[in-house]
């Protein structure tokens, strides 16, 4: 039997409304009156009406042609919303997700750096679906990357860097990270956002009681504490782009390199 920890025991919350991310489908075509017939008599009357109408129709025509402009991000957001929504209606299951985890961690060796495809692995289908409509939502919202870096440098991660546009790793990117989410996701369901911190919380408690080496890889940034040779490897890497002498996305390729050589050799436990 497991106990889920409340998150609000254990970290600040953030969330506590109700309420699902609502995307106005504004990108439609706006709807045009039929035109009034205008009094009078005769041909100017005719011009004038026609006019109007020329006028008129090369008004939503310009409407037309902006709305199409932005009609794919405003798809994406539409898309991200209902998903969320769906996601907010459906509830995680957080008994569910930390029977999956605690029954499957055992055959990995690290979970420092891990795959979507690794989370959904640990935590099953609905925790990982969550987890991942939530950054989409950042993405095309650019939360997390117009924040300038602030949960990045408070953490220590020490492969953050103000010259690089992007998570060098956000595709093997920490648990601790995944499962994080500032005020900005204000948008976003935040009963959702509690409950999947309670997973988090709730599985790293179970294995510290256990053995304690999988929390070491959970509780990570600083990557340190359960990657120092990969940290090591690294750190000439960011020492170079911090001082301007490699490019930053020459250097975000190396670190992935690196990253997947350490991943190759840390992946699954021993039978």
């Amino acid at each position: 039997m497991f106990t889920v920890v409340n998150s609000a025991l254990l970290v600040p919350v953030l969330f506590r409304a109700h309420g699902i991310i609502v995307v106005a489908d504004s990108g439609a075509i706006p709807h045009t009156p039929a035109l009034a017939q205008r009094p009078g008599t005769g041909l100017a009357a005719e011009k004038t009406g026609s006019a109007a109408c020329a006028e008129r129709l090369a008004g939503c025509r310009e409407q037309q042609r902006r709305a199409a402009s932005v009609s794919e991000n405003r798809g994406t957001l539409i898309h991200v919303g209902r998903r969320l929504g769906q996601m907010a209606e459906a509830g995680v299951d957080e008994i569910k997700a930390i029977a999956n985890f605690t029954k499957v961690v055992g055959r990995f060796a690290q979970v420092a750096l891990l795959t979507d495809e690794e989370v959904e692995e640990l935590f099953g289908p609905e925790t990982a679906a969550a987890l991942v409509a939530f950054d989409r939502y950042s993405d095309v919202h650019g939360l997390c990357a117009s924040c300038g870096g602030t949960c990045c440098s408070e953490i220590g991660c020490e492969l953050y860097s103000p010259r690089f546009n992007q998570c060098p790793i956000h595709d093997t990117r920490p648990l601790l990270c995944r499962f994080h989410f500032c005020h900005r996701f204000d948008a976003v369901d935040k009963t959702l956002v509690i409950a999947l911190r309670d997973i988090f919380l709730a599985c790293y408690t179970a294995d510290q009681i256990s053995s304690g080496t999988i929390a070491k890889s959970m509780s990570v940034p600083p990557l340190e504490t359960a990657c120092p040779a990969l940290v090591a490897n690294v750190q000439p890497l960011m020492d170079a782009v911090q001082e301007g002498t490699l490019d930053p996305q020459e250097g975000i390729q190396l670190i992935r390199k690196d990253v997947e050589r350490y991943r190759r050799h840390h992946s699954v436990a021993p039978e």
